[in-house]
């Protein structure tokens, strides 16, 4: 007979005190549950992974437990800040962001990637101004021609 974990029985947990994550699983022996395990893994595991994915000071990605109360991330946003998303839309530390939230799998945790609105305007509008910009050399190099 075949020892195994129990994908139904399992549970991770983030530890705030101990600012490390926590596995517990069962284990199952011919359908009969013949233990527990435990086990520990400081942030420093994850959150590097987190910090050398592309990180701007516009936006970032943040983990997110099954109360949206951020739990780490790139930002300096601190843990515990409530993420309430609306239309996409979330307030942090007082600035508007754009959301964009899915769901780890196995966990109730969710990864969110947010993008200030300030910066998403400041874009548009940079590019609005180079289609302007475009379109008037297109204008002078017409009328030059003709």
């Amino acid at each position: 007979s075949k020892t195994k974990l129990n994908d139904q029985e399992q549970t991770w947990y983030y530890d705030e005190k101990e600012q490390s994550l926590m596995y517990l699983g069962s284990v199952f022996q011919s359908g009969e549950c013949i233990g527990y395990v435990s086990v520990y893994f400081p942030m420093e595991v994850f959150a590097p992974s987190i910090a050398l994915s592309k990180n701007s000071a516009n936006g970032s990605l943040l983990i997110l437990d099954e109360y949206d109360q951020v739990l780490f991330g790139q930002r300096n946003i601190a843990g515990g800040s409530k993420v309430q998303v609306q239309n996409g839309k979330a307030m942090i530390n007082d600035e508007i962001y754009y959301v964009s939230m899915e769901t780890i799998k196995g966990l109730d945790w969710k990864i969110a990637d947010v993008v200030s609105q300030n910066y998403v305007y400041e874009e548009i509008h940079n590019f609005r101004d180079m289609i302007l910009l475009y379109c008037l050399i297109a204008l002078v190099v017409l009328l030059i021609f003709s």
